[in-house]
């Protein structure tokens, strides 16, 4: 009897060595087990170099897709800021006349340098400027005393001029060298079919008015809706004695900021403008532009930028 309980007590001790060593041996393999299946699965995360070529693509492909788009909100987002400064120069010039007996300011004291229609509003203009000094400063321009906002004068899409021949050097900002990025349409600087004075190349019996509606009384103008009070330098070229048009390029901008000649014109030519009863409105131009070389600030159904003088 103590013969068989000694021999099952030595098998029962045999098969537990056992059974440790197979457990053992098992825990072994899986740890080999997992480590490769680790060394598989970090192989399997990298990426080989046409992976990498195909997504630096598509990176590209999204990016040339989203800028332009981007670019246009930018340039929208200046076109919104001008609408809003022109908007709040419309309430200036209203409260001007009725403090005045309804009447538009007048125009600065006649100087030879011809930039009378920049100096209603705005900030100084640039001592450098070879003109400059003459020019009247901010704080005696006729709107001052309803809008000490220098910026509400300058246009976020300034680029200033460059136009050879004239005796300006170039100019990076209008607003910068004049005070005002805004032209006052006291007259259009282009040729009109009624000639400012008796030209002998525009003979005719009847002339433009040529301080237009400034120290005018409002009840002057025949169509308030219609009638330009201000605008962005590119609503209108400026025109040279040889009938030349010179056009800036703001907004939107493409190349050069000046034009010369408008009948092969291509670029956008956006510009708000802001009328006579308040209301402010943009106009893509390059088309009229085209079409009407010669005198392009005759009235349209929606502009009218002079009156004949009477």
């Amino acid at each position: 009897m103590k013969q068989e309980l000694i021999r099952t007590a030595l098998a029962v001790n045999s098969g537990s060595r056992e059974d440790k060593t197979r457990t053992g041996s098992t825990r072994h393999g899986d740890f080999e087990s997992r480590n490769l299946d680790c060394y598989r699965m970090e192989g399997k995360n990298g990426f080989t170099l046409i992976e990498l070529l195909v997504v630096i693509a598509i990176i590209g492909l999204l990016a040339s897709l989203l800028l332009p788009a981007l670019g246009n909100a930018k340039e929208q987002a200046k076109l919104t800021k001008c609408f809003s400064n022109q908007k709040q120069i419309g309430i200036a010039f209203k409260l001007y006349g009725d403090d005045n007996d309804q009447r538009f300011p007048p125009l600065a004291p006649f100087q030879v340098y011809g930039h009378r229609s920049f100096e209603f509003g705005g900030g100084d203009p640039d001592p450098n400027f070879v003109q400059g000094p003459a020019m009247v400063k901010a704080t005696n321009r006729p709107l001052w005393r309803y809008t000490q906002s220098r910026n509400l004068f300058q246009c976020p899409a300034d680029r200033g001029y460059d136009i050879p021949g004239i005796g300006l050097p170039p100019s990076k900002s209008q607003f910068g060298t004049f005070g005002s990025s805004y032209k006052y349409n006291s007259y259009p600087w282009t040729r009109t079919r009624y000639p400012f004075d008796n030209r002998i190349d525009q003979p005719d019996s009847k002339l433009a008015d040529e301080i237009g509606l400034a120290g005018k009384r409002e009840n002057w103008i025949v169509a308030p809706s219609q009638h330009v009070l201000i605008h962005d330098i590119p609503a209108l070229p400026w025109q040279d004695d040889s009938g030349v048009s010179w056009y800036l390029s703001w907004h939107y901008p493409s190349g050069s900021v000046t034009t010369r000649g408008l009948k092969n014109f291509s670029k956008k030519a956006v510009a708000p403008v802001l009328f006579v009863d308040g209301h402010v409105k943009y106009f893509n131009l390059a088309k009229h532009f085209r079409d009407n070389l010669e005198f392009p600030a005759e009235p349209t159904a929606d502009r009218i930028w002079y009156k004949a003088k009477e």
